[in-house]
């Protein structure tokens, strides 16, 4: 089910940029990699960690591009926070980590040419496949199933040139998206969760 949602993003994305991509030369690939920082609630329980993405986006007109992102996010999960919350300060805890990955449709709007400095804001929205890794105090394990939802996020950066075709720069990312309450876990973790990426990025883009 998983594959057949990730599948058909992407081929309304592909099938919208081979139409658009005329109207303009450039297309381009944005990579990213970082770090993603727990906001809100989810700040509460887990600690920062690594993030990646990966985008292809299509030039719909001169400073609006459309394409698909692709993201994975992990964040540690804070054992000692989570025993004092429960009222047991020595339980000696592991796993429990967050990850997440996700594939969304992509709209940016940009500033300056492929050869220029230029400044980005995008949004997006699609699949975000959500899980966390068994959780043990050693005498019992819960088990925690990967949930399908729909997720979205909102970004800004900015690039600079380092050879006509390729830009570095920093991109900004706030991620968003609602869970399944757990029966044991519910008065502890909100439904709708986010976090906070920072990247740095390589765009690269193709005649």
């Amino acid at each position: 089910m998983m594959i057949r949602k990730i599948a058909a993003v992407l081929m309304v994305c592909l099938l919208a940029g081979s139409v658009f991509s005329p109207l303009q030369a450039m297309v381009h690939f944005d990579l990213g990699g970082g770090v993603a920082m727990p906001t809100g609630d989810l700040n509460d329980y887990w600690g920062m960690g690594p993030v990646f993405s990966g985008t292809i986006l299509f030039p719909a007109t001169p400073f609006v591009s459309i394409g698909a992102n692709f993201g994975f996010s992990k964040m540690a999960f804070d054992h000692d926070t989570f025993a004092d919350a429960i009222g047991e300060p020595d339980l000696d805890l592991s796993g429990g980590d967050l990850s997440v990955l996700n594939v969304c449709a992509e709209l940016r709007v940009h500033a300056g040419a492929m050869e220029m400095a230029y400044i980005f804001g995008g949004a997006g929205l699609g699949l975000y496949n959500i899980g966390l890794s068994d959780l043990t105090d050693g005498n019992e394990t819960l088990e925690f199933d990967r949930e399908n939802k729909v997720g979205g996020y909102i970004h800004a950066g900015f690039a600079m040139p380092i050879t006509p075709m390729i830009k570095l720069g920093l991109k900004g990312q706030f991620n968003f998206y609602k869970v399944d309450k757990n029966e044991d876990l519910d008065e502890y973790f909100a439904e709708t969760q986010n976090f906070f990426s920072l990247m740095g990025i390589l765009i690269i883009g193709l005649d």
